[in-house]
């Protein structure tokens, strides 16, 4: 668990086929989304360091493009 405006940091290597695939779970106000956070063949060729903000209505990739995505 990681509280409200804090942050949470993890590296890993991702394979070689494209299926690297991590999941995040956000609770606030009685409401739990889930969200792909790394998604191999969204996100690899996007460089090494990802920075995102969890937003009410969807999570947003930070960087050079931010880059938001709708709650599914």
């Amino acid at each position: 668990m990681v509280a409200a405006k804090t942050d949470y940091h993890f590296s890993f290597q991702p394979n070689i086929w494209k299926t690297t695939l991590f999941f995040c779970s956000f609770q606030w106000n009685n409401q739990v989304k889930q969200f792909d956070i790394f998604d191999a063949p969204r996100d690899q060729d996007d460089g090494y360091k990802f920075n995102w903000t969890i937003k009410p209505d969807g999570p947003c990739k930070l960087g050079k493009k931010i880059k938001c995505f709708p709650w599914k």
